[in-house]
């Protein structure tokens, strides 16, 4: 038959056990903090992106460069569109100031002081109707398109 257990024998074989466990135990402990130490570091960002507060100074950042970004871009638009407009009132007033030398140039007492206006014109000199004086002034010569 079996022999009787001594209550020391199982008290051993107790401990036996419970050492084994331990040693399992810290078998496994070890292993996981081994992948744990071998994983890589971004931890930390999980853990900012997880903070409300973080998230918010995030996202108040971002807000605020965006709206940097696009009052520079606006402005430089602005700026450009203005520079244009400018551009186009230039060309604009010196065309209506050609044309009303043009209107000056073809007003004249007889067909001859145009046409010599318009020579004088064309070779640089601007003489703006020299002899539109009054005193120059026949009766009977049109003024402008008309014939002599």
């Amino acid at each position: 038959m079996a022999e009787p257990v001594s209550p020391e024998h199982e008290r051993l074989r107790l401990e036996r056990d419970k050492l084994r466990f331990e040693r399992q135990k810290f078998a496994a402990e070890l292993r996981l903090k081994r992948r744990e130490h071998a994983l890589p570091r971004s931890t930390w960002l999980k853990e900012v992106l997880a903070n409300p507060l973080a998230l918010a100074i995030v996202g108040g950042f971002l807000t605020l460069m965006t709206g940097i970004a696009t009052t520079f871009f606006s402005a430089q638009q602005s700026r450009e569109a203005e520079a244009l407009r400018a551009s186009y009132a230039r060309e604009g007033a010196r065309d209506t100031l050609q044309a009303d030398l043009i209107k000056k140039f073809v007003k004249g007492p007889s067909l001859s002081a145009v046409r010599t206006n318009f020579v004088s014109r064309e070779l640089g000199s601007i003489t703006c109707c020299e002899d539109v004086r009054p005193s120059t002034l026949v009766r009977g010569e049109s003024r402008g398109y008309g014939h002599n």
